[in-house]
């Protein structure tokens, strides 16, 4: 009898199906004994079950993610604990690489991560970066008068992308801003093992590569200090993860290029992956009972299906304006979820930090109905605990 399909439970003579990647995932991040090494390694405001469930919906819009070895995908949920990164497609992200030893998952910070990491050491007073294009008015200059100048152009085609800075204020008063050309970024892109194939995140977000690019060069001339620990452990983990030595299978359009491989720092490493047990997996077949607190975006096996560039959504959105509306929505309850940890902490500086970041996050301040949401339950909740934020 072949049990390639389905297991044989014997209580009752049923058969009951094999399980899927996706349970088998949940069941390993779920035991106890992972979320309290999660827990062990997260800052206060975060939560190992709020981890784990950005974990599964990743995979569920990244199917690759569930060929991965799981111990990859653990130590990067781990790497990304111990940072401070949320795993939402926004902070940071998960991504598979495929090599000779089989899919391996890499945590890769997102440049609008690295800027809450800044903002969150209480040394940076604002931190920017941009791309810029052919038709934008820039000019700078370097030196003892050194000064940047940069309009964006109005125009539907504004051409291709020339140059990206990047500039920090601190709050004692220094300034410093980095200008990257096109001949740095391409040296940029050939230390980065995710900038070869046709799926490469240079050709899908050009514009926030530059940006992240001039960001990881101003963190060279940013201060070593103990309040930026986070930020620079963040900047050496997208240096390790994106030029580590990943025996890339080749392909037509894949050149395979050997670099040096520097690891992250992690804590303690988790022996090889178990499968679980028949227990563990009908708990996680169970239906999940709802507590108070939890986010209405639980991940489900097929959650990702739409979410296909050029596909429609139920309501015939096209695939692109959807994906951006939804983006847009989690990050909203992302954030209010964030002020009512606050508020039950009775954490003022939470809450000034917290707005500090959905008004720096470009997915939420370009859409005036979340910011008018978001700002409104900061001020109900500093009502509550008293101050302004």
């Amino acid at each position: 009898m072949s049990t390639t399909n389905a297991i044989a439970n014997r209580s009752g003579g049923a058969l009951q199906q094999q399980p899927t990647e996706g349970q088998k995932l949940a069941a390993y991040l779920e035991s106890d004994v992972m979320k309290k090494k999660l827990a062990m390694a997260l800052p206060k405001h975060m939560s190992p079950e709020r981890m784990i469930r950005m974990v599964l919906t990743a995979a569920a819009r990244t199917p690759l993610l569930l060929k991965c070895d799981f111990n990859s995908i653990w130590l990067s949920l781990l790497t990304a604990s111990q940072l401070g990164l949320e795993i939402n497609g926004r902070d940071a992200h998960l991504v598979p690489f495929n090599s000779k030893k089989g899919y391996q998952c890499q945590l890769i910070p997102d440049y609008k991560g690295l800027i809450q990491l800044a903002y969150r050491s209480g040394v940076v007073r604002s931190i920017d970066a941009k791309a810029v294009y052919e038709m934008d008015d820039f000019e700078y200059e370097l030196g003892s008068n050194s000064r940047l100048y940069h309009k964006p152009s109005d125009c539907d085609d504004p051409g291709n992308l020339t140059h990206a800075w990047a500039m920090v204020r601190l709050q004692n008063g220094g300034e410093k801003f980095v200008v990257l050309n096109s001949r740095d970024i391409k040296r940029h892109m050939a230390s980065s093992k995710s900038a070869s194939g046709e799926d490469s995140i240079w050709r899908k977000h050009p514009e926030a590569m530059w940006c992240k690019s001039a960001i990881k060069e101003l963190a060279k001339w940013m201060p070593q200090t103990a309040e930026l620990l986070q930020f620079n452990k963040a900047i050496e983990q997208d240096n390790s993860a994106d030029c580590a030595t990943i025996d890339v299978i080749p392909s037509k359009t894949t050149q395979v290029v050997k670099k040096e491989y520097v690891a992250p720092i992690i804590e303690e490493i988790e022996p090889p992956f178990n499968p679980p047990t028949a227990e563990e997996i009908q708990q996680a077949e169970a239906p999940r009972q709802r507590e108070p607190g939890d986010d209405d975006d639980e991940p489900q096996e097929d959650a990702g299906a739409n979410i296909e560039v050029g596909l429609e959504s139920p309501d015939g959105r096209a695939g692109k304006e959807y994906d951006a509306d939804m983006e847009r929505d989690i990050a909203v309850r992302d954030y209010l979820e964030q002020i009512g940890q606050a508020v039950e902490r009775n954490d003022k500086k939470a809450l000034g930090d917290i707005k500090v970041r959905y008004v720096a996050d470009g997915v939420v301040n370009f859409h005036a109905a979340s910011m008018k949401t978001l700002n409104a339950a900061v001020a109900d909740a500093m009502k509550k605990i008293g101050g302004t934020p």
